[in-house]
């Protein structure tokens, strides 16, 4: 058995410093500017209506933070996870202009992590070239909804071999 750091302890921490970083901004969703959700792997199911789309009820903006892939070497290296952050917002203006707050939100990620790469006690972001931060905007129509996502590498502590206890030579 192994001890340590999981992905899924990463996907929380992450996901936490997310909620702090935008608690206190608003971005356009339906009827009126409002707080950012953010979601682990995905979002809930929906309990509501159909006719509940356009109303604040709506999840518009969120972030769903999960994890696409990830590697371990050896049972005593840093295992490597790659997190993306799939970003939505919503603009039922006639402007079309729900991609400038995707982009707004997308740069303070970036920005945000380029700028301090540890959080949550144990993880780091990787940058380099084998590991760099992207990014990408939507291009296909889907308006009134706009999306955008960041890609990163995070190495999460190597987990800690327990070593079996030898008493006169029998386990």
């Amino acid at each position: 058995m192994a001890n340590g750091m999981t992905s899924s302890m990463m996907l929380t921490a992450l996901c936490d410093v997310l909620r702090d970083m935008f608690k206190d901004k608003r971005f356009t969703g339906q009827e009126g500017k409002k707080r950012i959700k953010v979601y682990e792997w995905e979002q809930p199911i929906s309990t509501d209506n159909d006719e509940d789309v356009d109303t604040d009820d709506a999840a518009a903006p969120f972030i769903i933070v999960s994890l696409e892939l990830g590697t371990i070497n050896s049972p005593d290296e840093t295992q490597i996870v790659n997190a993306i952050m799939t970003i939505c917002c919503y603009d039922d203006g006639t402007e079309r202009l729900g991609y400038k707050e995707v982009n707004n939100i997308k740069e303070d990620i970036v920005q945000r992590f380029c700028k301090t790469r540890y959080f949550g006690g144990w993880f780091t972001i990787l940058m380099d070239e084998d590991h760099p931060i992207d990014w990408a905007m939507q291009k296909d129509p889907t308006a009134p909804y706009y999306y955008g996502a960041v890609s990163m590498w995070v190495t999460i502590p190597a987990m800690t071999q327990e070593q079996d206890e030898w008493i006169g030579g029998l386990v």
